[in-house]
């Protein structure tokens, strides 16, 4: 098509078609999801999903409103390290492998609920991949 202009997704942008698909491997995906802390973010969305479904493993992942603020610019750019906070491993590994697929650096975060999407490729800092990245 002559003259159309292209879209060009920002990260944030594909950060958000990653989670889309989350969905499809049952893990519950929330950006800028709201809440005074992880901890208590995590609880409510495991609470929500087994109300749903009963019989779901309640597996989620998640960014802070906070986070969502202060890690992209007005362009959906990420001028910081994105922390994803989940509910364990399942969730941790599905997310890692969406994301790196998506073409995201994906890090172990600093507590064991917690993973890291790196902003930009070359940091210059040692960084751990996140197992299910690193086959």
């Amino acid at each position: 098509m002559r003259g159309a202009a292209e879209w060009t997704p920002s990260e944030r942008d594909r950060l958000l078609m990653s989670f889309a698909d989350l969905a499809s491997f049952g893990v519950a995906a929330r950006p800028a999801a709201p809440g005074p802390d992880p901890r208590s973010t995590r609880a409510a969305l495991r609470r929500a999903v087994r109300q749903d479904y009963p019989d779901a493993l309640g597996t989620c992942v998640f960014w802070t409103d906070d986070d969502d603020r202060g890690c992209f610019d007005a362009g959906g750019a990420l001028r910081r390290d994105l922390p994803l906070h989940h509910s364990g491993e399942e969730a941790a590994r599905v997310a890692a492998a969406r994301l790196s697929r998506a073409g995201f650096e994906v890090v172990d975060g600093p507590g064991s609920l917690c993973l890291m999407v790196c902003a930009g490729r070359s940091s210059g800092r040692s960084r751990r991949p996140h197992a299910a990245t690193s086959a």
